[in-house]
């Protein structure tokens, strides 16, 4: 994961209910003996108290230990106990979820594939054009839940130039369909959600040159807007754009990273993660040229007692550097017998020390 490009792509509260499905009275003594008097439990590090039972959330606490005996019957009926967190969670819980740009799938199992496939059969069964239109790329998207789709990118539409999409591969490809469809018939090679280069433009010749994303054409004006690397929208014709890409694109992702807002701002503290605003052209860069855009763009914190070491130490370290090369850019040499060559990296050795 060194190297990664996260999009962040959800940032939601933590739900305070928790619901526990009890399949059988054997779970259900188990879940009842780790209550205790208090009906209390700890989960995964966090504190709930039981407030219903199967339903019923008026229930005194003391009457729930009996409501739970009386469920021990005979054949047993499943049913849920409801918890909530104590205390209840803050802004600092958040929810943060954030999918990799930079590690594409090197191949998906046959489980995979079928899932895939079964999606795609679904769309062309209402849209058969999707088939021709839509493609899909898959990526690694992060550690946790690796074997299922944790969302699907769409370049396109209005806004910041690409969607997210939950609950599963259809609903992108449906997405992707709809945008790659044909509506500018003087220029029929260039789509909706499609990468363009801009020329010829006399207005604004600082933009030839750029890529940007097609997010939708008027037929009015007969414009297509289009979504800037800045963020910037512009409506232009299309005798000036040319494609850079493909259109009908969608970016697949297999599991996610995700923190809590807490923790994601430990991590940023400690050097771990630096950030920049998203930009479309992450999205419709070639893979390889995705993370080395990040370069100039990534603001990381300050060097403090939170940094982690080995970052404290690599900093130092270019400190050094930079300052034998701001010599070297005066025609001096770290090994000149001169006073201001000797003060200067004396005072970089003096901040790694």
């Amino acid at each position: 994961w060194v190297r990664g490009v996260y999009l962040i792509t959800k940032v939601a509260p933590l739900d305070s209910r928790v619901s526990i499905p009890i399949g059988a009275a054997s779970a259900l003594r188990l879940i009842t003996r780790r209550l205790g008097n208090q009906m209390r439990i700890t989960i995964r590090n966090q504190n709930l108290r039981l407030v219903g039972i199967g339903g019923d959330e008026t229930l005194a606490p003391e009457q729930m230990a009996q409501a739970l005996e009386s469920r021990l019957t005979d054949p047993f009926v499943p049913f849920d106990l409801e918890f909530e967190i104590d205390p209840k969670p803050s802004i600092g819980d958040d929810h943060v979820t954030a999918v990799n740009l930079a590690r594409p799938a090197p191949s998906l199992s046959h489980t995979k594939r079928m899932l895939v496939e079964a999606e795609l059969a679904k769309v062309c069964a209402t849209y058969p054009s999707a088939a021709r239109l839509v493609s899909v790329e898959h990526y690694v998207g992060g550690p946790c839940h690796p074997h299922s789709i944790s969302c699907c990118v769409v370049l396109g539409g209005t806004g910041r130039g690409w969607t997210c999409v939950e609950g599963g591969l259809a609903p992108a490809i449906t997405l992707a369909c709809a945008r790659a469809g044909l509506r500018c018939p003087e220029r029929d090679e260039i789509r909706g959600g499609q990468p363009v280069k801009l020329l010829g433009l006399t207005s604004r010749p600082d933009l030839n040159g750029q890529i940007g994303i097609t997010l939708r054409y008027l037929p009015d004006s007969k414009r297509w807007e289009v979504r800037l690397p800045d963020g910037e929208g512009c409506a232009l014709r299309a005798t000036n754009l040319e494609p850079a890409g493909e259109y009908g694109k969608v970016l697949c992702f297999w599991g996610d990273a995700q923190w809590s807002r807490t923790q994601l701002l430990g991590e940023l503290a400690r050097g771990n993660w630096g950030m920049c605003r998203a930009s479309v052209s992450d999205l419709a860069s070639p893979l390889e040229a995705r993370r080395p855009s990040l370069e100039r763009r990534l603001l990381y914190a300050p060097v403090s007692e939170m940094t982690d070491s080995f970052i404290r130490h690599a900093a130092s370290q270019m400190e050094v550097e930079r300052a034998r090369h701001a010599l070297a850019g005066r025609g001096l040499e770290a090994s000149d017998d001169r006073s201001d060559v000797q003060q200067e990296l004396l005072r970089a050795e003096n901040d790694q020390d």
